[in-house]
């Protein structure tokens, strides 16, 4: 995901998100690659194997049954069905 769709989701400014998520990158929890001018993060592959995913994997699967979450997992949804230079604009206007 770009930062412009993470700061969408979260409702956070880009400068939090971005601070963030270079914590998190520097943890070893997410990678990042940039593109044109756009910032992308995702989790780390080796993230999900040992005992991460062993607590993770029963987090999301109760996760699943929170209706916030749920709520959130379909405004993700919506949310990467957008152009990232739209949602950029569309953030600017706000």
């Amino acid at each position: 995901m770009c930062v412009c769709q993470l700061t969408e989701l979260l409702q956070l400014a880009p400068s939090t998100v971005s601070k963030h998520m270079s914590v998190l990158k520097r943890s070893g929890l997410t990678e990042s690659r940039k593109q044109g001018r756009w910032m992308y993060y995702r989790l780390a592959p080796e993230c999900m194997t040992g005992d991460l995913a062993a607590m993770v994997g029963p987090l999301f699967l109760r996760l699943r049954k929170d209706r916030q979450f749920r709520n959130d997992a379909e405004r993700l949804k919506q949310i990467l069905r957008l152009d990232p230079e739209v949602l950029r604009k569309k953030q600017c206007e706000s």
